[in-house]
């Protein structure tokens, strides 16, 4: 039954759901198909000669490159990229701000500090070491940044609450007349 809206007072119009859906399906519908197009090119462009015509033709040189090189290449690349973007929406949600993202807050800025501490200390570290020792540092850069980010809220927080009862935080902090009132209440008498 449609409602009419308070505005115009005319009936407002009814949306299905399926309607409202299409385009965002349709627009990651069209990003996916994207994304895949970008990485199947992806896989051909390199140093070595690997194309088409030769995978077909059987070049085992070119089919080596292909499976040893470009594959693992293209989906190490778009899982780093999946996994940023879950990241950053972990982020975004943690922080309640949508312009948050995981190289805005230094987490790829301490990953980078951890691999430049592990190849001055442990030059001839195997790469498992490197990889865990940005990972460790890249999560101690964010922890830093959410702990700083908590204490900010929390000062922010406490300045707001931080008045007598009965008068207005503004009052309070301008040293205003309501800042020398005493609240009344008539059931629960006199509080300060």
């Amino acid at each position: 039954m449609p409602t009419e809206s308070p505005a115009t007072g005319s009936p407002a119009a009814v949306v299905p759901a399926e309607r409202r859906r299409f385009p965002r399906a349709a627009g990651l519908t069209a990003a996916a198909t994207g994304v895949l197009c970008l990485a199947v090119v992806s896989m051909f462009i390199g140093v070595s000669d690997v194309s088409l015509s030769t995978l077909l033709a059987g070049d085992s040189a070119a089919w080596d490159v292909f499976w040893i090189s470009r594959v693992p290449r293209t989906l190490s690349v778009v899982l780093t990229g999946m996994a940023l973007s879950i990241a950053g929406l972990i982020l975004q949600l943690m922080v309640r701000n949508k312009f948050v993202e995981p190289s805005t807050v230094g987490t790829v800025e301490s990953a980078s500090l951890g691999i430049l501490v592990v190849t001055i200390f442990l030059p001839a570290a195997s790469l498992f070491t490197k990889m865990s020792t940005a990972v460790v540092f890249a999560a101690a850069g964010t922890a830093l940044f959410l702990r700083v980010l908590l204490l900010r809220r929390h000062h922010r927080h406490v300045r707001r609450t931080d008045h007598p009862p009965g008068t207005s935080g503004t009052d309070h902090a301008a040293g205003g007349p309501a800042r020398h009132l005493r609240h009344r209440h008539p059931d629960r008498g006199d509080r300060r």
